[in-house]
Formats: C-alpha cells, structure tokens, sequence
C-alpha cells in the first residue's frame, strides 16, 4: 500500500514538475518577457529587477533541463533503432558526413577556396 501510494505521488510530480517541458520553456520565456517590459517600466524598482532576475533564470534552468531531455531522448532512440540498418541508421549517417565534410577553406590573405585540390594542396602546405 506504500509503495502504490508513493507511486501515485511521484506521478502527480513528475506531471507538474517535469513533463512538458517544451511548453513550459515557452511560459516561462513569456513571463521572463513580461519581467522584462515591467522592468522597462520602472528600472529604479528593486522588485522588478529581482523578479527580472528570478524569470531569467527560471527560463535558462528550463532551457537547459529541455536541452538535456532531448539529448537523452536521441541517446535512446540511438540504442534502440542504431545500427540496424534502417533508415534511422541511414539518415544519421548522411547527417554526420555533411556535418563533417569541409566544403570551403580560407587562406591566410583572405581568399575563400572551394575546390579540391587545392584545398588539399593548401592543407598539405600548412603542415609542412
């Protein structure tokens, strides 16, 4: 009876405490905006600069409890669809190449290159 009490109890939470977390970024950058107008306002008021204060960062905390969501999320879905051949697999190895494929180089006079060759040529004279 504890433990389905506790249960109940933790689901209440985590409802208004964690999920949703994109809308509440969202309410907390609207609130943080409001702060900011009042502030606008009146800027010698003492109040509104630490309500200013406390929304900033209610929206940063947010943003970066949003951010880790979504890194763990694609961690997950990583394991589960990985390397099994699917198009999951496919497109997230198309992504990567085009992250790292290097399209354009400048040289030292400012000169943008985008061929090949020579930017091969000038990768092997900045090593030597």
């Amino acid at each position: 009876m504890k433990l389905q009490w506790v249960k109940v109890n933790l689901r209440n939470w985590h409802k208004y405490n964690r999920s949703h977390i994109s809308s509440r970024v969202v309410k907390a950058k609207g609130e943080w905006d409001n702060a900011q107008e009042m502030l606008d306002q009146n800027p010698s008021s003492p109040e509104a600069r630490l309500v200013e204060k406390d929304a900033a960062r209610s929206y940063h905390q947010l943003c970066r409890d949003e951010e880790s969501y979504y890194k763990q999320k694609s961690r997950i879905q990583w394991l589960t669809l990985g390397d099994k051949n699917t198009s999951f697999f496919h497109r997230s190895l198309l992504h990567r190449r085009m992250r790292n494929q290097i399209i354009t180089l400048e040289d030292g006079r400012g000169n943008v290159i985008s061929n090949q060759k020579d930017m091969g040529n000038m990768a092997v004279n900045y090593y030597k």
